[in-house]
């Protein structure tokens, strides 16, 4: 029986050598070749969505699979710059389609999403103790966890739903803390995405129709349509389109919003506020795109969802020709996302690959 990731990653912090994942021991080089720095595996399924534990020691990644599987990867850093990956592990938290990830701050806890409407904390430590929260009405597209309280997370649907939830309350009575309706019952308007801001008590929500709205969640909402937004972030056009995905920066001063028009919006946050927007044109994306900010907020990687390619703007300097990453066999990239301290970046696709890409500036 193998031994859990949990064990294998104190054996590394008192020196143990772990064993190195098969797939990972052909060490593949530096960014301006084109080629990952670490090709995890040929997934089974195809993988949906990924991220890094919030910890900057040796986080776990996470990957989201369309049967409702999680892969839980332990990572190793050998030197500056090249990541090892441990063994793996494989968890169901669902029955069907994850949409999103996130993982509680400070904590090896995974927030999932998915297709069959509950969210999911599962302590990856003890994955048969997994937690559901159910209210959701239609597919839970994202899920948010705070920056501060581990406990508190929030979580959107298809229906145009927000809610919001409290382990230590939602984990007994099963109810969210809050619910926010956040388009008119069958409108057809969804919230693909939701963020909280550095404050932990703003909450930002992202529309399929591009509205960015603010929610000020000292406040106690209810399901009914009087729920109000204390404001929005603007936009920085007209036009019809949507919102994908929400990223934001460590610091909370950099927001990313990828939209369906093939364009990367980056908001400077001050005091809740967006106090300027760039502008990225970026072919490829589609409803279904992830991108992502760098921790720091001076990096932007997106795949492209119709070519075989990944590019990196640097926020300063957006309107720069892209770095562009790109391998022989990657066809359409669904999705990114960055290691806490920059300087590994991960993507998946429909190969039903996950590769691992160094960053180096």
């Amino acid at each position: 029986r193998q031994m859990p990731v949990w064990k294998r990653l104190r054996q590394s912090e008192r020196g143990a050598c772990p064993r190195v994942l098969q797939h990972a021991k052909e060490e593949l080089t530096a960014v301006a070749s084109g080629e990952p720095s670490l090709a995890l595996e040929a997934l089974p399924y195809f993988p949906i969505a990924a991220r890094f534990a919030s910890r900057r020691d040796d986080p776990l990644l996470g990957v989201a699979l369309d049967t409702g599987h999680v892969n839980l990867y332990s990572t190793q850093r050998i030197d500056n710059y090249k990541l090892h990956c441990l063994e793996k592990e494989t968890f169901r938290p669902h029955s069907t389609l994850v949409y999103c990830i996130d993982w509680a701050v400070g904590e090896d806890k995974l927030i999932t999403g998915s297709a069959d409407r509950t969210c999911r904390i599962t302590d990856v430590r003890r994955p048969e103790t997994s937690m559901a929260f159910v209210g959701h009405d239609s597919i839970v597209r994202s899920v948010s966890a705070h920056p501060d309280t581990p406990a508190i997370f929030a979580s959107s649907d298809r229906a145009g739903r927000i809610l919001t939830w409290d382990i230590r309350t939602s984990g007994v009575s099963k109810r969210p803390a809050n619910t926010i309706l956040a388009a008119p019952p069958r409108s057809a308007v969804s919230v693909p995405a939701v963020q909280y801001l550095a404050d932990g008590w703003t909450l930002l929500s992202a529309s399929s129709k591009g509205d960015l709205q603010l929610w000020d969640m000292r406040r106690s909402h209810t399901s009914r349509m009087d729920a109000r937004p204390m404001g929005s972030l603007p936009r920085p056009h007209t036009g019809r389109y949507g919102v994908s995905s929400l990223s934001l920066d460590a610091s909370g001063t950099v927001l990313l919003a990828a939209c369906t028009n093939m364009e990367l919006h980056i908001h400077r946050i001050i005091c809740g506020a967006s106090a300027a927007v760039d502008v990225i044109k970026c072919d490829g994306l589609t409803f279904h795109s992830k991108a992502a900010l760098s921790a720091d907020g001076r990096l932007v990687a997106c795949g492209d969802g119709c070519g075989g390619a990944v590019r990196l703007w640097k926020t300063r300097d957006h309107r720069a020709e892209p770095v562009t990453l790109t391998s022989p066999t990657m066809p359409h990239v669904g999705g990114a996302a960055f290691h806490p301290d920059d300087h590994a970046l991960v993507t998946y696709g429909e190969d039903q690959a996950v590769r691992v890409w160094e960053i180096r500036r």
